[in-house]
């Protein structure tokens, strides 16, 4: 098995990217397109087998549930649609759900009726979108906001050195002497004790 991973890594590193391999190619770099290219459909495959597992376990009074359908196709249709969501900025979310979605309700079965999925992205993309720029927006007002105070401090406390720099001196705390525990003389003995 790790023999045929690292075949198969060296294939796509020659093939794929024609490069010489291990030129300037670290260990790191393999584990990270590995991950890449094995460990994210990997990932979705196994989740849907997951599921197709436990409905094949599941009994309601008598009736079994099934779940029909390729779990290497909806690992090949997840990864491509989370690598195109990630390259949208997650513009692209409530289409992944919903096309996500939809093979894993329309593939069940309950004994021998399918279960059906009737939903669309369109019923939920307007609000998505509301809300994601409303995010953004709040994201632009909270930075402006912290900018604007600190700049205004920062513009006040110059004012203020130099207008009057004895009131400065004034409002900064006296010197204290160090009263950490090391510095402080230990306990004098009691002689009634």
């Amino acid at each position: 098995m790790l023999a045929t991973w690292g075949g198969l890594m060296w294939l796509v590193w020659i093939y794929v990217f024609h490069e010489r391999p291990f030129a300037s190619f670290g260990l790191f770099d393999i584990f990270s397109l590995s991950v890449v290219l094995i460990g994210f459909p990997l990932a979705y495959v196994g989740h849907y087998a997951g599921l197709r597992y436990r409905l094949s376990r599941t009994r309601w009074r008598g009736i079994r549930c099934a779940m029909a359908g390729s779990a290497w196709r909806y690992g090949a249709t997840a990864t491509f649609l989370t690598f195109a969501n990630a390259m949208t900025g997650q513009l692209l979310t409530p289409v992944v759900s919903v096309n996500l979605a939809r093979p894993r309700i329309s593939n069940v079965r309950f004994g021998t009726l399918p279960f059906v999925f009737a939903g669309s992205a369109g019923d939920i993309y307007g609000r998505y979108l509301g809300y994601y720029f409303l995010n953004i927006m709040a994201w632009l007002v909270a930075a402006a906001i912290a900018f604007g105070r600190d700049r205004r401090h920062h513009r006040r406390s110059r004012h203020l050195v130099r207008r009057h720099p004895e009131a400065v001196l004034a409002a900064q705390p006296a010197h204290r002497p160090d009263r950490s525990p090391a510095r402080r003389s230990a306990p004098t003995s009691c002689s009634a004790c």
